[in-house]
């Protein structure tokens, strides 16, 4: 009766060291597809860093120019100067859309190929 409960004992202790080598593999099949998704990601935040960069360089030389243009360097002035001159160039498309509707629609036929009347 011993002998059968110590082959008992060993066959659950094989089963759960077969459980344990399971989980272990799939542990490590995860770590392997984590590590190739981490992989990617680096790939696409080094792109990333790289057009920052890229921009970043051409806002110093748009702010250069515009406090050259200026004559000053103060940074929060140059910006909100380049907010406004891009708010105002939004307003006169918007402006000049607004005509060209109006104008469509007093003529109910508009040529464009923007126009929503054609």
């Amino acid at each position: 009766m011993a002998l059968e409960q110590a082959k008992d004992l060993e066959n659950q202790q094989n089963e759960q060291l077969d459980e344990i080598i399971n989980i272990a593999s799939n542990l490590k099949d995860n770590a392997g597809n984590i590590n190739m998704l981490i992989d990617q990601q680096k790939g696409i935040i080094e792109d990333v860093d790289k057009d920052v960069d890229v921009a970043r360089e051409k806002m110093n030389f748009v702010m250069k120019k515009l406090s050259v243009l200026l004559k000053t360097s103060d940074t929060g002035l140059l910006c909100t100067v380049m907010i406004l001159i891009g708010i105002l160039f939004v307003l006169i498309v918007l402006f000049l859309s607004l005509i060209h509707i109006c104008r469509c629609r007093r003529l109910l036929t508009c040529r464009s190929r923007w126009s929503p009347y054609h």
